[in-house]
């Protein structure tokens, strides 16, 4: 196991490099915040060159990390006036060390000033590779040490209360194809590339190492397994949490998690998935969960300037944002693979926020934001942080809270959704912990305050699950979502479970539903609202107490905690989503009609499925819809 001491986040050792020419003497003092990058080479059994370095009176935090190409197993020390005070052995590659003063928070201590040096060597004196080389980056920082906790939220006074209108959304969606016909996947997701390809993904499970990456280059009406093996596109393990997403350049980011809670695995194809280079632990910290990705793809037309920002929560210690650099070509060692953390607070393990369960990250290139939306208690936070053109690290993030749900409880502990339009609004949702109804809000003020919630499901809409959002034109928010028009005290965990009396889990029929909103960032939006699928797409129970639902042999965890839509480029939508009442319990896909008014489109369906046993996938086609 880890230690608490050397548990510090993994860095890029790349984004830094140019610092490295900053520092032309081995003992070359450093001010505060300085960052320096330094290299050299090992031949085992013996360590490879200390690099020296001073610090002067001030200094609170000293952080190191070094990193081999290929990932030898290394250990990693920091020595002060001759005698280590500092080592990281995690059994892996990168190393990192966090060393700051003994009993920190204390008022004005220091570390002791004078000359450390970091040093290289092959654990237990052997190498995979032997003479190895590495990189590796030292951080000093006289900045006051980081709070014990995360910093807290702000909160804005609602200054606006929509009051919305309903109709019936007349999108028509064609019949589902199915992905794959072989292989199970829960929690499937999707992304567009620039071309118009379809990037699916979803995890099997820990019990078998394995999640998968499938693409369609014909708008879904096919679905290609993306391995040369039959198996998961990268070498196992994983099967836990996934994640795909594309850049400008046509590089293909995947992260899966690797083990129950154990490490975030990241690797990256420049050929459109037929080689993915891996990392197994992209960031050092270790009881991880939920990693999402977000591109920004800078302003330029090259490479230089992408960064791609991994977001992920560490248990009962809080969220985090970090980055790494877009990948160079298939000779870059380093980007897309090594993250840092990408926050501006001292110390690389400072979290941004508690602990939470978050949506995906989205990155907003109208004002150049992230956003991490997370539950917490009675609302929905939202980390906010501005990047500038090829920022990477140092940025500053704020936490603010959105407004509080309506049913006088909690947001129901699953996954809450955002989204941003062409003009750079940002729109939340979340299902009511009480009511299980499905609300939104939106800020036009980049995440700082916020409209009082909008109800959106209605009709036979009536307990909801799995929330998920995408945004358009201007004021245009499409939501997508499982619905069943049975109520229950308690909601789908106090409904019969398929596993135990399919039976009375008929009773209980849930369908895909999706909600078209126009004039969304205003008082007077207009909801339309439709199903996606023309079946029931799962009966009774869904469990929504995430990985405890394996302690109960009934608890329906079939559909696991979400599923997924994107949208094409012109405003269309692509949904993936799960199916237990189709012969093949897999993934499905599909198209839909153009939307007259509003700019997004219902299009092609993407799906999966997922069951207790190795079913295949589900893909449907849909014509455009109109209001």
């Amino acid at each position: 196991m880890k230690s608490a001491s050397t548990r510090i986040a993994r860095l890029a050792l790349t984004a830094l490099a140019p610092l490295a020419l900053a520092l032309s003497a081995p003992e070359g003092a450093m001010a505060d915040n300085n960052a320096f990058s330094f290299q050299g080479q090992y031949t085992a059994p013996a360590c490879g060159p200390a690099f020296d370095f001073t610090i002067g009176s001030g200094t609170k935090t000293i952080d190191v990390a070094a990193s081999t190409i290929p990932a030898n197993d290394i250990v990693l020390k920091l020595y002060h006036n001759g005698l280590v005070v500092a080592v990281s052995d995690t059994l892996t590659s990168p190393e990192a060390i966090h060393y700051a003063v003994v009993g920190n928070p204390v008022a004005n201590a220091s570390l002791d000033p004078g000359k450390y040096s970091a040093v290289v060597c092959p654990f237990n004196g052997t190498a995979v590779v032997s003479p190895s080389d590495y990189a590796g980056i030292v951080v000093v920082s006289e900045l006051p040490l980081p709070p014990v906790a995360p910093p807290g939220s702000l909160q804005n006074p609602v200054t606006v209360f929509p009051i919305p209108s309903f109709q019936a959304w007349s999108a028509k969606f064609s019949p589902s194809t199915v992905v794959d016909p072989q292989r199970t996947e829960g929690e499937p997701l999707v992304k567009l590339d620039a071309d118009g390809n379809i990037w699916e993904s979803g995890p099997w499970g820990f019990s078998t190492n394995m999640s998968f990456i499938h693409r369609s280059t014909t708008d879904g009406r096919k679905f290609h397994l993306v391995s040369t093996i039959g198996i998961r596109p990268d070498e196992p393990p994983g099967g836990g949490d996934t994640d795909v997403a594309v850049d400008d350049q046509g590089n293909v980011y995947f992260v899966d998690l690797e083990g129950p809670l154990t490490e975030i695995g990241a690797s990256v194809s420049n050929d459109n998935g037929n080689v993915w280079r891996k990392n197994a632990a992209a960031v050092q910290q270790s009881v991880v969960d939920r990693q999402w990705l977000a591109v920004d793809n800078g302003t330029s037309s090259g490479a230089f300037d992408n960064t791609i920002f991994l977001a992920f929560h560490e248990t009962a210690v809080g969220t985090f944002i970090y980055s790494s650099p877009g990948s160079q070509g298939a000779s870059d060692p380093t980007g897309g693979l090594f993250f840092q953390n990408s926050g501006s607070l001292p110390g690389p393990l400072q979290a941004l926020a508690a602990d939470a369960i978050c949506a995906q990250l989205r990155f907003d290139k109208v004002q150049r934001n992230l956003y991490y939306a997370c539950n917490e208690g009675d609302h929905v936070r939202v980390t906010v942080g501005h990047v500038g053109v090829g920022q990477r690290t140092g940025i500053a993030y704020t936490n603010y809270n959105g407004p509080r749900t309506p049913g006088g409880g909690d947001v129901l502990n699953l996954f809450p959704a955002l989204a941003t339009d062409a003009v750079g609004h940002v729109y939340m949702a979340w299902i009511d912990g009480t009511s299980f109804a499905l609300y939104y809000a939106f800020s036009t003020d980049e995440g700082k305050s916020w409209s009082a919630p909008v109800r959106v499901n209605s009709g036979s809409a009536v307990t909801n699950e799995f929330d998920w959002a995408g945004a358009g034109a201007a004021g245009t928010l499409a939501l997508a979502w499982y619905s069943t028009d049975k109520a229950v005290p308690g909601g789908s965990d106090n409904m019969p479970s398929s596993l135990a009396d399919l039976g009375a889990a008929t009773n209980y029929p849930w369908y895909g539903y999706a909600a078209l909103i126009t004039k969304a960032d205003t008082a007077r939006p207009k909801v339309a609202q439709t199903r996606f699928t023309s079946k029931p797409m799962h009966y009774g129970a869904v469990c929504n107490a995430g990985t405890a639902c394996i302690e109960d042999p009934t608890a329906d965890r079939q559909m696991a905690d979400f599923f997924g839509f994107d949208l094409a480029g012109d405003g269309s939508l692509r949904i993936v989503y799960n199916d237990t009442t189709n012969e093949f319990d897999g993934a499905r896909s599909g198209r839909a009609s153009r939307a007259r008014r509003p700019r997004i489109r219902s299009s092609t369906l993407r799906a999966t499925r997922t069951g207790r046993t190795t079913r295949p996938a589900v893909s449907a086609r849909a014509s455009r819809s109109s209001t």
